[in-house]
């Protein structure tokens, strides 16, 4: 019983770290279930040393079908993270959010990115924190027209 309580608290324990890092942007909502269905919901979250090619020390992805309220409701949250953010790039196609990465630079040398992509069927939606600068995640992340 000790074995499966220190194994458990051993896969929890970071990620619930990760996720406590992610500070109150609009999005958390979506991240914490509280807008997509967690059925219909891809979700990755990695961190650690496995990032560190990229310069990321969190990431965490959720893939979902576009075209739904739903959807259309993270769209309108990224939005509302845009409006924070230091640096930002949107791409908009027919007056919808196609594309968007998020830089919040505060607390150098760690660096938070809010990044958003759809083509109308998918969409995903990623979380990531580093010291990766906004070029590296731009060529990770790379527009889709």
């Amino acid at each position: 019983m000790k074995r499966l309580l220190i194994i458990v608290l051993g896969i929890l324990l970071p990620l619930s770290g990760m996720l406590m890092a992610q500070p109150a942007y609009a999005v958390k909502k979506v991240f914490d279930g509280k807008v997509l269905d967690r059925g219909s919901v891809v979700e990755t979250a990695i961190m650690g040393k496995q990032l560190a090619a990229y310069h990321l020390s969190s990431f965490h992805s959720l893939k979902y079908a576009a075209g739904t309220p739903e959807a259309q409701t993270v769209e309108d949250l990224v939005l509302a993270d845009a409006a924070m953010a230091n640096e930002k790039e949107t791409v908009f196609v027919d007056g919808r959010l196609t594309y968007a990465i998020l830089a919040f630079l505060e607390e150098a040398p760690f660096n938070e990115y809010i990044c958003y992509q759809s083509d109308g069927t998918t969409a995903t939606l990623v979380y990531m924190g580093g010291s990766a600068t906004l070029d590296d995640l731009k060529s990770i992340f790379a527009t889709k027209e």
